[in-house]
């Protein structure tokens, strides 16, 4: 009889469990990207996870947006705005249906098909003006720290 109750109990997790699942074809909404964005980064995870707001607000201070420049965690992400953050990261991404929806598994596809590339991603050379930077950080002392400016290209 207990290991009736036991299966039936296991059962109903497995069954609950599956129930609070997305299902890969749901659509996906731009916080829920973010996170899954924000956490295939190279970069640890704020004290409580990745949620929504903070993890648009990360992307966001990379300048790492969908293509109105702003994350709006409840909409819906569309083919356009996915393609528009690629691009944005580098990679050479178009959509030819922008308007469509993206699902779960759409966007969990690419996350696992760029990961390798996310996790190598240099963030500390992204700039504001949505460039990179030619700046090569050493963690040595520059200027301020008493080291000699270098020299110039004019001046020998």
């Amino acid at each position: 009889m207990r290991k009736i109750v036991l299966a039936v109990i296991a059962g109903l997790l497995l069954v609950s469990f599956s129930v609070m699942a997305e299902k890969p074809e749901a659509p996906i909404s731009q916080g829920d990207f973010a996170v899954l964005l924000a956490s295939s980064l190279n970069r640890p995870a704020p004290n409580g996870g990745w949620t929504a707001a903070n993890a648009s607000t990360f992307l966001s201070s990379l300048n790492i947006t969908p293509t109105n420049g702003a994350w709006s965690p409840a909409a819906t992400l569309k083919e356009g705005d996915l393609a528009h953050i690629l691009r944005v990261l580098g990679l050479n991404f178009y959509s030819t249906a922008p308007d469509d929806v993206v699902t779960w598994a759409r966007a969990e596809s690419v996350i696992a098909r760029f990961r390798d590339y996310f996790r190598s991603f240099n963030l500390q050379a992204r700039s504001l003006d949505n460039k990179t930077t030619t700046h090569i950080f050493t963690g040595i002392g520059g200027t301020e720290a008493g080291a000699p400016a270098p020299a110039s290209p004019s001046t020998p």
